[in-house]
């Protein structure tokens, strides 16, 4: 009965950092998308008091040379 209860703990425990690691895994996606976001607009930023293209970050192969912007409709 002991090792019956220690292999249960232990396939829950497994699970446990299985979905803790999964949850990481997510808030690592969503904090580098709000980074790249703000890299973009501030390499934008910059790009207009240079008067020329600039890319967000210096591993970049693209720069930002357009704006997008959407208007919501009532």
């Amino acid at each position: 009965m002991r090792v019956r209860q220690w292999v249960l703990r232990g396939i829950a425990a497994a699970w446990f950092i299985a979905g803790v690691c999964a949850l990481m895994g997510v808030g690592v996606m969503q904090a580098k998308a709000q980074v790249a976001q703000w890299l973009v607009a501030r390499s934008w930023e910059a790009g207009v008091q240079a008067g020329e293209p600039l890319s967000p970050w210096p591993w970049s192969d693209a720069k930002v040379v357009a704006r997008l912007d959407m208007v919501e409709l009532s």
